[in-house]
């Protein structure tokens, strides 16, 4: 940290960056307040031993000084910060007068165990005391708290709380868990005990995180630096100044420490590897399966969505093998409710959809689809991101997956790397950025926020999403995207990626819609079906977002002014992340709400169109530059792109349409696997 002559060396930024969050939350928690937090952890690193071998842990034993007395606890909070706990105001003031009654060395060894999730065993070691009974100091704080917060009965035996106390932590002797499992299924007062302890545990893990979940400003941060830095030798007659970009480094790391708690952890040592550049990271997680970085093995992930007021679980299974079976569920958080949703496929021949039963809806809740081998690799990618929503087919209701939202969000806003640290046991990235507000489409609030990405070091899959709104108290952190299991394994029985069968299953001969596949075979058309009976006739791109989209035409008499009119025809192009659809006339009129200046490119005039939902799509009407022909309007939606480059791309779409004939037919259906110019 220091040279033989007091200079600050390079490790001085690095203790900084990595320590400096946490020290400032334990200091918060052992004195209950900001400036007394300040001096503990400024005199702790001024503490620091030259050629310290454990720097951490010697950080967080300076935090508490040699003598003291039992300090002035000053921690008060308003009705916004407890709402923000998920408490009322008198429970969350009841629970810190409760840690004010504890010694600053007991609070610290709750800190570590409930804000850092460090293990009773490695408290004492962390410590160097072999007196400090953590396991004891937390039995006593939890069973104070359950009685603090009015959980007990005002009878409840001590002697009991304390056997099922001990129990919940699994430090009950086998003879004595026995007794209490008995006592337990005979005794209705009994269950009601261990129904409290483990609402307090709930509750304490959730509420003090974030009740002291603090940030230093910019001014605070250089307070500290100028406290805890030497000054440089008289002789010299220079001063140190300390980088603004440094500075803002050190700001988000302790940004992205507070978000996350004590389920992420820095790495340090032989676990860290050379920083990737934060784009070709978030560029790797958008491609994480058609350019996969594994070829072997199978993935296992389970993710927790918060969607406006409402949670669903998304789960994937994926074979990283050719022939990449998968299977996705979206469950709710009720385990005892069966899948709202799920899509299988086995990479060869078939093709699950199940979907819950509703009164309202008129189509199979079971669909199996067979397909020829090459139709089963060429869906396979739009089937990844089913349930992200980049087709006008899909329920949006089922539009779960908000990685691409987030992924998308980074890539616009130039995310920053924030290094690397671990989440699940794994070794990750950390990415960080600022928006003027959530990607989602329900986020009506337009407020500022700060998010944070852990993306897999492996996988690069996302594995949480952390936002905290700008210029808002920092206890407000919301996780919309956060991984509960991630796993890989060798391999997995085919089993695991079959769908139930149970009930009525409709069976399907190919595929007509990745995202659509009670599609019936009488609503489409080959191109040249279409070609023949369009009116107005058909304009089609000769150039394409991507070369993997996949085409369908059909018939839109129930969506025209004229429900039996067959004769109006819709294109609809399908693929990973994008979707392209030229329609004779918009889906919905009122969803446009200002059209853009005319513009011009190749043969056609356009104008943008815009629309109540902006987010990944754009649309423009669409004419012919010499006045003939009818209008066409293209909708194109986009799941990672910014609006600037959806608009670059429905302009490369515009100018290369071209009427359908007979001598570009051939070219053109070969986008179109179900159909050909020998049909009708």
């Amino acid at each position: 940290m220091r040279d033989v002559a007091g200079n600050i060396t390079m490790n001085w930024s690095n203790l900084v960056y990595r320590f400096a969050p946490q020290l400032f939350r334990l200091a918060l928690f052992i004195t209950g307040n900001r400036n007394a937090a300040l001096q503990r952890m400024e005199q702790s690193y001024r503490a620091l031993p030259e050629g310290s071998t454990n720097p951490e842990a010697d950080l967080i034993r300076g935090l508490l000084p040699r003598r003291y007395a039992r300090w002035s606890w000053r921690m008060k909070i308003d009705a916004d910060e407890a709402a923000r706990a998920g408490m009322a105001l008198d429970r969350a003031t009841a629970l810190l007068r409760l840690l004010g009654r504890y010694t600053p060395a007991q609070r610290l060894v709750i800190g570590l165990a409930l804000l850092r999730g460090m293990a009773v065993e490695d408290i004492a070691v962390t410590l160097r005391d072999d007196a400090v009974d953590a396991a004891g100091v937390l039995q006593r704080f939890r069973l104070d708290a359950a009685a603090a917060l009015g959980m007990l009965p005002p009878a409840a035996d001590p002697s009991l709380l304390l056997e099922i106390d001990q129990w919940l932590d699994g430090r009950l002797s086998d003879e004595n868990s026995l007794e209490l499992r008995r006592m337990l299924l005979e005794d209705e007062d009994t269950r009601a005990l261990r129904d409290a302890l483990q609402q307090t545990r709930r509750t304490i893990e959730q509420a003090l995180p974030s009740l002291f979940a603090a940030t230093l400003t910019d001014e605070q941060l250089e307070q500290v630096v100028e406290a805890v830095a030497p000054q440089p030798a008289p002789a010299s007659g220079k001063q140190l100044v300390w980088p603004s970009a440094l500075l803002g480094a050190v700001v988000l790391a302790i940004v992205a420490a507070i978000i996350f708690g004590p389920h992420l952890l820095s790495q340090t040592g032989a676990n860290a590897q050379t920083p990737q550049r934060a784009a070709d990271v978030i560029e790797a997680a958008i491609h994480r399966f058609d350019q996969p970085p594994l070829h072997a093995g199978v993935l296992y992930e389970r993710y927790q969505v918060q969607l406006d007021d409402q949670q669903a679980l998304l789960e994937r299974r994926y074979d990283y093998a050719t022939p990449n079976r998968m299977v996705m569920r979206v469950l709710s958080t009720d385990a005892n409710q069966p899948p709202r949703a799920a899509i299988s496929s086995d990479g060869k021949s078939l093709i699950q959809y199940r979907y819950e039963q509703q009164s309202s809806r008129s189509t199979p809740a079971a669909v199996d689809v067979h397909v020829t081998p090459s139709e089963a690799q060429a869906t396979l990618p739009v089937l990844r991101s089913f349930f992200n929503s980049t087709s006008l087919f899909l329920d949006t209701s089922y539009a779960v997956d908000l990685s691409a939202l987030y992924l998308g969000q980074a890539r616009q806003q130039g995310a920053t790397s924030l290094g690397e640290a671990t989440f699940l046991d794994r070794p990750a990235y950390l990415l960080s950025y600022q928006a003027p507000q959530l990607p989602t489409r329900h986020d009506t609030t337009g407020q500022p926020v700060r998010v944070v990405l852990t993306i897999d070091r492996a996988t690069y899959a996302l594995l949480d999403v952390a936002v905290i709104p700008v210029g808002a108290a920092e206890s407000t952190t919301s996780h919309p995207w956060h991984a509960q299991a991630f796993e890989m394994s060798d391999t997995a029985p085919d089993s695991a990626f079959q769908l139930p069968s149970t009930g009525q299953v409709a069976e399907r001969q190919g595929l007509m819609s990745p995202h659509a596949p009670t599609i019936a075979e009488r609503q489409t058309l080959s191109l040249a079906q279409a070609q023949r009976i369009a009116d107005p006739p058909l304009l089609l791109p000769e150039q394409l977002p991507s070369d993997t989209m996949l085409g369908l035409a059909l018939r839109l008499g129930r969506w025209g002014a004229d429900r039996n009119d067959n004769n109006n025809i819709g294109i609809f192009y399908e693929g990973e992340f994008q979707s392209l659809v030229l329609l004779p006339h918009r889906l919905d009129n009122s969803d446009v709400t200002d059209l853009g200046p005319e513009q011009h490119v190749g043969n056609y005039r356009y104008r943008f169109v815009k629309t109540t939902d902006p987010l990944r799509a754009v649309a423009a009407e669409v004419y012919r530059a010499d006045g003939q022909g009818e209008q066409v309007n293209v909708i194109f939606l986009d799941s990672y792109a910014t609006q600037a480059e959806r608009e670059a791309q429905l302009t490369n779409v515009i100018k290369s349409l071209t009427p359908v004939t007979m001598q570009n037919l051939p070219a053109l259906e070969s986008r179109f696997p179900h159909g050909s110019s020998e049909q009708g």
